[in-house]
C-alpha cells in the first residue's frame, strides 16, 4: 500500500464495513425481541469502531476532484448516522429511566 490513496480508500471500506454491521446487529435486536443484550454492545462497539476507524476528507490532496461518487460514503455520513442513533439510545434510556422513577 505505497499509494495513501490505498489507505484512505481501506479505511473508508472498513468504517462502512463495521457501520452496516452495527446496524445489522441493531435491526438482529428488534427482531429477536430485545432479548440478547449482546447485539446491543456489539452495536455500541461497532458504531465507535466506524467513528475512529473512518478516514478524514482533509487529509485528502484534492477534496473537490470527485465529491459526486463519493458523497454516499463520506465521513459526515458516517458520523452523522453516529451522532443520529447515539442520540436515539440516549432518548431511550431516559424515557427508561424516567419510567423506572
Amino acid at each position: 500500500m505505497l499509494n495513501p490513496s490505498d489507505y484512505y480508500h481501506l479505511r473508508r471500506f472498513l468504517a462502512v464495513l463495521c457501520f452496516l454491521s452495527a446496524f445489522g446487529c441493531l435491526i438482529a435486536f428488534f427482531s429477536t425481541g430485545s432479548q440478547y443484550y449482546i447485539l446491543l454492545v456489539i452495536m455500541v462497539i461497532l458504531f465507535v469502531l466506524t467513528y475512529f476507524i473512518a478516514p478524514y476528507s482533509q487529509e485528502r490532496r484534492s477534496w473537490k476532484s470527485d465529491v459526486a461518487e463519493e458523497v454516499l460514503l463520506d465521513q459526515w455520513f458516517i458520523e452523522g448516522f453516529f451522532h443520529i442513533f447515539v442520540f436515539l439510545i440516549r432518548i431511550v434510556i431516559s424515557f427508561v429511566r424516567h419510567i423506572v422513577n
